[in-house]
């Protein structure tokens, strides 16, 4: 028979919903539940209206803003990813991404809605520090939300820019875990996706930069060209002469994507159980070829900088940041076939570049800020793994202590999978084995005599 008397509602409150009763929706405690003394759950956060990708993602799109009242866990969730999560753990390159694209597709997509929600709570227990407290409310809150995305993810109704966007997601839920394993194969899944994808303008422009960025990292986290997908080539960047930083940039990652994977290639002849053995021919064509390209990268990179000079100074700072990184992937390239660590030193001049560019970037920020002050996370890789390659494989002494100032000063408390303290005191003590110093001693100019010659090749650190 049909329902008689009023229709169903489903916009209730959310104990109205479990108790099956009608709820009046009066916001931001229904009457329903105060009046019977009943604790009021609050409402699912609002819908603003379906609209096409074309006119979600254009520029002229209006980032949502929450509605739902404070008592509302879920929109109090989003509220702290909009005005504190997403400025905190984006940086210049990514800030579009997590400031603007996730907040947009949050209000379109159930999945991305929940993982948003764990980001935000995982991030807040971080910045609160508490991370490690899982069976803490807000853990079971996060994982929660974030097993309901993950158990939406096989939906045979999403997308493959849906699909893409939650792999980013969940990458980013497991780097704040510092759980490598998984976020690794997130990216993968992630990698694997996009070399099928169907590259559909938001595909192509949104995302495929922050997954080419991501598929860099699981190189420095045990992963080798044979246990991570490569890129395909249908993942192609833009052509020189560039036109703004991003471009510069793309092209710029996809080199960095070969260089890592040319110099985990190399692995096993270098340091590992074919030592003995002469680098193959195949490796040094395609050393050649790299070094190649990343020369002319920096000269287009140059020419891009004279025609589009910075106007402020975070631009200033992003443009100084990228030729910090091709700077470093042409150090690491040509000296990837030496079996010694004496070819570094033929990188001076570049190393002593990546520092002045460090140093150009620390005048225009304000005065330093205490270790415990610092930003807590940033999803991508910042200045932390460029500046740490200077501190353990430059051996001039004024360049190296530098670079380590500089790395303590720019980088946040975690920059992707890197974790500041460690990688400090592997670079203090790598300092101070090779050069038979107290670099806290040097600093305070209590060591007039130290050695600051070269190390010799043995007594230089692997």
């Amino acid at each position: 028979m049909p329902r008689k008397g009023l229709q169903k509602v489903k916009t209730g409150c959310f104990t109205c919903k479990i108790r099956k009763v009608k709820c009046d929706e009066t916001k931001p405690h229904c009457l329903r539940c105060t009046s019977t003394r009943r604790n009021c759950d609050g409402y699912p956060p609002e819908v603003y209206g379906a609209c096409s990708w074309d006119e979600l993602l254009s520029s002229s799109a209006i980032i949502p803003t929450p509605r739902t009242g404070r008592s509302n866990r879920e929109g109090r969730a989003f509220d702290f990813f909009l005005h504190v999560a997403a400025p905190s753990i984006s940086n210049y390159y990514d800030k579009e991404f997590w400031t603007r694209l996730v907040p947009m597709v949050y209000q379109q997509e159930p999945a991305v809605r929940h993982a948003v929600i764990a980001i935000s709570s995982i991030y807040e227990q971080l910045r609160n520090g508490r991370l490690d407290a899982l069976d803490y409310t807000g853990g079971r809150f996060a994982l929660g939300h974030y097993n309901q995305a993950l158990s939406r993810l096989t939906s045979k109704s999403n997308t493959e820019f849906t699909m893409l966007f939650l792999c980013i997601l969940f990458v980013c839920v497991e780097i704040l875990q510092k759980n490598a394993p998984a976020a690794i194969e997130h990216c993968r899944h992630g990698i694997s996706i996009l070399n099928t994808a169907i590259m559909t303008p938001w595909v192509r422009e949104k995302l495929t930069p922050m997954l080419v960025r991501l598929s860099i990292f699981p190189f420095f986290f045990g992963r080798t060209i044979t246990t991570f997908p490569s890129l395909s080539d249908l993942v192609i960047g833009t052509t020189a002469p560039y036109t703004t930083l991003e471009e510069g940039l793309f092209a710029l990652d996809l080199l960095q994507a070969r260089s890592v994977r040319f110099i985990r290639s190399s692995d096993t002849y270098r340091q590992g159980i074919m030592y003995s053995i002469d680098f193959p021919d195949n490796l040094y064509k395609e050393q050649f070829d790299i070094l190649a390209a990343l020369n002319q990268w920096l000269l287009d990179f140059s020419v891009f900088r004279e025609t589009y000079p910075p106007t402020c100074h975070d631009t200033k700072a992003a443009y100084l940041g990228t030729l910090m990184k091709g700077l470093v992937s042409k150090i690491w390239v040509a000296s990837a076939l030496d079996k010694t660590e004496m070819g570094y030193d033929d990188q001076l001049a570049s190393f002593k570049a990546v520092v002045d560019a460090a140093e150009d970037i620390i005048s225009m920020l304000p005065p330093v800020q205490a270790l415990h002050s610092k930003s807590k996370f940033t999803f991508g890789m910042g200045y932390m793994p460029v500046l740490y390659l200077v501190v353990i494989k430059c051996r001039d002494l004024g360049i190296r202590r530098r670079a380590f100032h500089s790395m303590i000063y720019l980088a946040t408390c975690q920059e992707n999978l890197w974790d500041l303290s460690a990688m400090s005191a592997t670079g203090r003590r790598v300092i101070e084995l090779e050069h038979s110093i107290s670099l806290e001693a040097f600093d305070k100019e209590e060591l007039p005599n130290a050695c600051t010659s070269v190390p010799l090749d043995e007594m230089r650190i692997r």
